[in-house]
């Protein structure tokens, strides 16, 4: 189970017996999208050196794809966040039904792909972007919290009589 972030939920793992699980390895860079229901369109870039175990097998009901030497995985990855892939998702959903995004419908899925070094830019640069962004919210989730305290310590002053409230 993955999240729409691109994270793996850990907690969802689930283990097969070899025999079960041998057709379905992932490879270092497989990408796999959920393909109905509730987190269709959701992708997550398997990295086996983000994991604990060394042998991870994908459920049926996903899709995997295995980016080729014409193409990274972290841009695939990083694509997959795009506008651009939001737009294709949402026009190929037919509304009547459960969403689904079946293989024969990723199949048709049209990516411009540059040169493998400016794929690397590309890449290099969103990474380098998303740091600090990543950094900055999490300065004012920091702060969120502290000032959620500091309301808390101030309700309870109030209502305990520890400070005295002035209306003008």
């Amino acid at each position: 189970d993955f999240s729409g972030d691109g994270f793996l939920n850990e907690e969802k793992k689930l283990s097969l017996t070899w025999e079960m699980g041998k057709n379905y390895l992932l490879k270092d860079g497989d990408i796999l999208f959920a393909r109905s229901g509730a987190t269709v369109g959701k992708s997550y870039q398997f990295k086996i050196n983000n994991l604990s175990e060394k042998y991870f097998a994908f459920a049926g009901y996903l899709i995997k794809a295995s980016p080729n030497e014409q193409m990274l995985s972290d841009f695939l990855k990083h694509f997959l966040f795009s506008d651009c892939f939001t737009y294709w998702k949402n026009q190929i959903f037919s509304k009547s039904t459960i969403e689904n995004i079946g293989a024969d419908k990723y199949s048709q899925l049209v990516i411009t792909v540059p040169t493998l070094s400016e794929q690397k830019q590309i890449v290099s640069h969103i990474e380098s972007a998303s740091k600090k962004i990543d950094k900055a919210i999490s300065l004012q989730k920091k702060q969120i919290k502290k000032l959620k305290e500091y309301k808390s310590v101030l309700i309870d002053a109030a209502v305990t009589g520890k400070i005295k409230i002035v209306n003008d």
